[in-house]
């Protein structure tokens, strides 16, 4: 009786390692065409990414772009960009709750210090900015001058740490950041604040763009940057804000705190959130061991319940106007 031996796999292996290497080799091509492809295309996106600051245009040779400043029917497009700018910035800040709501409103002026700066709401503080700044360039003595007013303050904006802002914001996540990703898709691809912020300015002084479109940016970088340095400039909203919240016991709580308020204004009402707030400072004062634990909890509770109402068909407009 013959004995067989097993077939050698020799030859069965080296065909998978030559399989293997052959599917290797064809992945590779296939990368390195798409990354050639796409490569000009991320490369022209980086390269309209400044590093920050007003300082990349060229006055040079845009006498007739830099012009416009002196112009008032130019500064009032301007003016409406800047405004819808601010209004989409504030809209889920404790500044846009306070232009809201009265109640926030006399919270404010009781425990912010210099809050009568804010007192007739925090949009039309930012206009009148912008109307001082639209004053100073029409009086200015040439085009040169007037940029150099405006360049002034978005370079200064470009350099105040977002973090001011980020504090004022009931989501948790940067309202101007927010606003870039949602409002400007053309300028979500740089993720720095500063690099968009100088696009924004590249922009509005861009030759190749519409007189409309250049007011729309310069709009919305002096709307951006004004807001930037009243929340988050040296003496800005933030760090004042920071002390009324020591003074009614909910400093260390805020950051566990406001995604629930922010949450129960969209709900139902910036009112109610206030109501909230209110349960909450009166919380921390009565309970002053536990205060972060009891306020965290309770506004996580009453956030639930809210969103609930608002899933079963509670009507925020009906509740405001309550």
């Amino acid at each position: 009786m013959r004995v067989r031996r097993p077939k050698s796999r020799r030859g069965g292996a080296a065909a998978t390692i030559i399989g293997v290497i052959i599917v290797l080799i064809v992945i590779a091509s296939v990368a390195n065409a798409l990354r050639n492809l796409l490569y000009p295309i991320v490369q022209g996106q980086k390269n309209e990414c400044g590093a920050g600051g007003a300082t990349s245009v060229n006055v040079a040779g845009r006498s007739t772009v830099l012009s416009e400043l002196h112009n008032s029917s130019f500064w009032a497009m301007v003016r409406a960009s800047a405004q819808n700018t601010t209004q989409s910035l504030l809209h889920d800040t404790v500044l846009g709750y306070i232009d809201k709501d009265q109640e926030w409103r006399n919270w404010s002026l009781q425990y912010v210090p210099g809050a009568a700066e804010w007192a007739d709401g925090f949009g039309p503080y930012i206009n009148a900015q912008l109307i001082l700044l639209q004053t100073r360039a029409l009086a200015s003595g040439n085009v040169t001058k007037a940029f150099g007013v405006l360049e002034d303050q978005v370079s200064r904006a470009s350099g105040v740490v977002i973090a001011g802002v980020d504090f004022l914001y009931f989501n948790g996540a940067s309202a101007l950041r927010t606003y870039f990703e949602t409002g400007s898709p053309a300028l979500a691809y740089c993720a720095s604040y500063p690099s968009q912020l100088q696009q924004l300015w590249d922009q509005a002084f861009n030759p190749n763009l519409t007189e409309q479109e250049r007011a729309h940016y310069l709009g919305q970088a002096l709307a951006i940057s004004g807001v930037t340095l009243a929340l988050a400039g040296a003496g800005g909203f933030s760090e004042r804000f920071k002390v009324a919240l020591d003074k009614v016991g909910l400093a260390e709580s805020w950051d566990t705190i406001r995604p629930h308020l922010g949450k129960i204004g969209s709900a139902v009402s910036e009112k109610a959130a206030h109501l909230t707030f209110t349960l909450l400072q009166k919380l921390a004062q009565r309970f002053p061991k536990d205060r972060t634990w009891v306020t965290g909890l309770t506004s996580d509770r009453t956030a639930a319940m809210a969103e609930l109402l608002s899933e079963k068909g509670f009507s925020r407009t009906r509740s405001s106007r309550e």
